[in-house]
């Protein structure tokens, strides 16, 4: 019982992380936060306005912001160092899942 879910979730991280496979086991966390971002904002931003640049320029410097927060965390209680391309790589999980809704959006007209 336990491979039927467990495949299905399986075969979907191993897509969701896809772009980032030869990246450190750190910088897919932070793309993995990066998609979660790029799948809110855009909801969040399109039910607001109906400009699809607005929404990915908007997503795009939210997620940035997230990613240098989440590096400032890391660094006030010594879980890590600070590191530049961990914030990019929540701005590029969240522009490839920004992407993936606006395509979406554009194709079924929601």
């Amino acid at each position: 019982m336990k491979e039927i879910f467990l495949t299905p979730l399986a075969w979907i991280w191993k897509v969701a992380l896809f772009p980032f496979k030869k990246a450190d086991k750190d910088k897919q966390n932070h793309a993995i936060v990066g998609y979660f971002v790029g799948f809110l904002f855009p909801i969040i931003n399109l039910n607001l306005t109906d400009n699809i640049v607005y929404t990915f320029l908007f997503t795009l410097i939210a997620s940035l912001g997230i990613g240098y927060e989440i590096e400032y965390i890391q660094k006030w209680f010594n879980k890590g160092k600070f590191e530049h391309k961990d914030a990019r790589f929540v701005m590029y999980g969240s522009a490839i899942m920004s992407v993936l809704l606006i395509i979406l959006r554009l194709i079924f007209k929601l």
